[in-house]
């Protein structure tokens, strides 16, 4: 039969739709065969995860192998283990590799894992090169961490032999060889079970063309550089084969060369200002023991600084104004780390401890005691107007937050037993503090150029002089404690000060013209620095003026002191410049520094007074004229401590019948 035109073209396009369906086909056969080869040799391969699952599994045996033959190895040495490298097994007769030793409990390690296991410090070690494989090894013992340490010298060549080591929890610290003629970049070096860490320490020479002086003691001390050139100052340890033990006061004063300073344990003392001025240094391992002084390491570019463990003490002031330090890390467990010996540190946002510190513990940038229960440092830079002191706060340290200009709000809740001194001091900006704390123990713990207001809590038992020094712009200070004695010296310098106020409900306190009494009103416990007038007259309910109750306060010219008052206690009105005229009639005079006014000239002192105790004018040259209203014999009678009138220029009083010396 004759096919039409029409059934050939449909038996060609017939045939052409068959071969593009075949292309397809096979394209589609090609996909799915390159998926399925991925899907079983890729790293997320079936092949890939059966090699991960058997790798994992059978060293999470060996692992489990490892522990146990560990725990029988101390229960056979009863405790005592030589050596973890090496160990005689009892279970073979030659003394044999540890790691040898165990890779014939699982005999298919001995070949599948050769060059790639080890122990070392009783611990499996990944030792291959396959990256993948020493993940899954992390990943079957929980490890995360390879810590790999290259000692070098300047040149590069070895130094020492690399230290290599799996974290298996934690943290580990690891001290540096000692190389005799050379010290270390890093005398310590910590490594995390969180992360890889690839370190190389750089060992240099102790620096020659330095000038010594010998000490007393037959050691030297350094006192400069005469022929010294380089970049790195590494101080040595001994000269004329005697120790260096001093660098001396303002040895490498404003020295440019220097960028990076090593300074060995062996030295002992370090002068102030040893440094200051170096305005390349970046860079200072310190390991002296004491930094006697200030600006020992006043260096404007200072940006890293190792506090190494035989550091004792250090000067306050030893990094001031080094604006660009970012970077510290404490080793040493000897020293009191506070944050005036950073003042001035800006950049300097947080610190950092070695975990495996004893003394010291770093949350959030802040150091604390290692059991959390003592503040020892707030960094000056630490950025929020804020900071909540956590529950475990007992202490806050002396000069814990000194200097820090972003904070503006404190609140220092009860659970703080103490602060020490200065622990605010020079925290220009804070404006407000809820005092809570137990005890300020310190002088100078508030010392804010800035704070406007203070809450003192019911918390509060006791209070230090001059807490609130020189706070200038204090205005409202409200009392809820009925523990604490509250008077004018704990805000000494605070002119803005011009009453205090008192919660209704407190029995101890009350407040009348914005001067503090007892409830009662038979006590003036505190007249503020700030108050206005040149007199006051004081009420006829008082029997009491207490110690320190108008101490500095500036206005009052003129003090009338009536029969009344029964005792006048300890630096009543001490530093009470402005005072010139005293009228006293209280019964006694019961405190040294009474009546402290270096512009006092005249005193009249009425019958009523028959007790005056040591020092009560103390201080006060200006005296010009002493009136007794009595009769020399009445003047006799009064009970006068010897030296009642010492450190003053009163050498008569005119009785009503004659003038007496005294």
């Amino acid at each position: 039969m004759k096919q039409t035109k029409e059934n050939l073209l449909k038996v060609k396009n017939n045939k052409a739709i068959t071969l593009i369906a075949l292309v397809i086909t096979i394209i589609v056969l090609l996909i799915l065969a390159g998926v399925t080869i991925s899907t079983l040799t890729g790293d997320n391969g079936l092949l890939g995860k059966t090699s991960e699952a058997q790798f994992i599994t059978e060293i999470q045996q060996y692992n489990e192998e490892l522990k146990l033959a560990i725990a029988e190895d101390y229960t056979n040495s009863m405790g005592n283990r030589e050596n973890k490298f090496n160990v005689r097994r009892s279970s073979h007769n030659d003394e044999k590799s540890f790691t040898d030793a165990m890779k014939t409990k699982i005999p298919s390690f001995k070949e599948k894992y050769a060059n790639k296991l080890e122990i070392k410090e009783d611990e499996l070690q990944y030792i291959g090169e396959d990256e993948q494989e020493r993940s899954w090894l992390a990943q079957a013992i929980k490890l995360a961490g390879m810590l790999r340490i290259s000692y070098v010298y300047e040149n590069g060549n070895e130094a020492a032999p690399t230290y290599q080591k799996v974290i298996t929890d934690g943290s580990c610290v690891v001290e540096s060889p000692i190389i005799k003629g050379y010290e270390p970049d890093h005398y310590k070096v910590e490594g995390k079970s969180n992360q890889d860490i690839n370190m190389i320490v750089t060992y240099y020479s102790e620096s020659q063309g330095l000038t010594y002086e010998e000490l007393s003691d037959g050691t030297y001390t350094v006192s400069g550089i005469e022929t010294f050139i380089g970049e790195t100052l590494v101080i040595p340890r001994e000269y004329n084969g005697k120790a260096v033990t001093q660098i001396k006061s303002q040895a490498f004063y404003q020295n440019k060369a220097l960028k990076n300073v090593i300074i060995s344990d062996t030295v002992k003392i370090i002068g102030s200002s040893a440094f200051s001025g170096c305005g390349n240094i970046t860079y200072v391992n310190l390991n002296a023991e004491k930094i006697n002084g200030q600006w020992a390491f006043e260096c404007a570019n200072l940006r890293k600084v190792d506090i190494g463990s035989n550091v004792s003490s250090i000067g306050s002031r030893t990094f001031h104004n080094c604006k660009n330090l970012t970077d510290v890390t404490i080793y040493t467990e000897k020293s009191d780390i506070n944050a005036e010996m950073f003042n001035g540190c800006t950049s300097l946002k947080e610190l950092k401890v070695n975990d495996d510190n004893n003394k010291y513990k770093v949350i959030n940038g802040v150091l604390y005691s290692k059991d959390e229960k003592k503040i020892y440092m707030y960094p000056n830079g630490k950025e929020g107007e804020t900071y909540i002191i956590p529950s475990t706060v007992e202490e806050i340290g002396s000069s814990a937050f000194y200097g820090n200009s972003n904070l503006t709000h404190m609140d220092i809740p009860s659970t703080v037993k103490i602060i020490r001194q200065a622990a605010f001091e020079f925290s220009g900006n804070i404006n407000y503090i809820n005092l809570n704390a137990e005890k300020v123990v310190g002088t100078w713990a508030f010392q804010c150029a800035n704070l406007r207001r203070v809450d003192i809590g019911s918390n509060v038992s006791s209070i230090d002089s001059r807490t609130f020094h020189q706070c200038k712009n204090l205005t409202d200070v409200t009392i809820y404690t009925e523990k604490s004695d509250i008077n004018a010296e704990i805000f000494n310098g605070c002119t803005s000060l011009k009453e205090l106020k008192v919660n209704d409900d407190n029995n101890k306190y009350k407040v009348i013209n914005g001067v503090l009494y007892s409830k009662d009103e038979k006590k003036i416990y505190m007249y503020p620095n700030g108050k206005e007038g040149e007199t006051y007259i004081i009420p006829s309910t008082v029997e009491e003026i207490g110690s320190s109750a108008f101490y500095n306060n500036s206005n009052l010219t003129y003090m009338d002191i009536p029969s009344t008052v029964k005792t006048v206690g300890t630096s009543a009105f001490d530093s009470c410049g402005g005072i010139t005229y005293i009228n006293l009639n209280a019964e006694k005079v019961t405190g040294q520094w009474a009546f402290g006014c270096i512009n006092l000239k005249k005193v009249d002192i009425g019958t009523n007074v028959n007790f005056m105790e040591f020092k009560i004018f103390n201080g006060c040259k200006k005296v010009e004229e002493v009136n007794y209203k009595g009769t020399k014999a009445q003047w006799d009678l009064i009970n006068k401590k010897s030296g009642w009138n010492n450190n003053s220029n009163i050498t008569q009083v005119k009785c009503s019948d004659e003038t007496v010396n005294v």
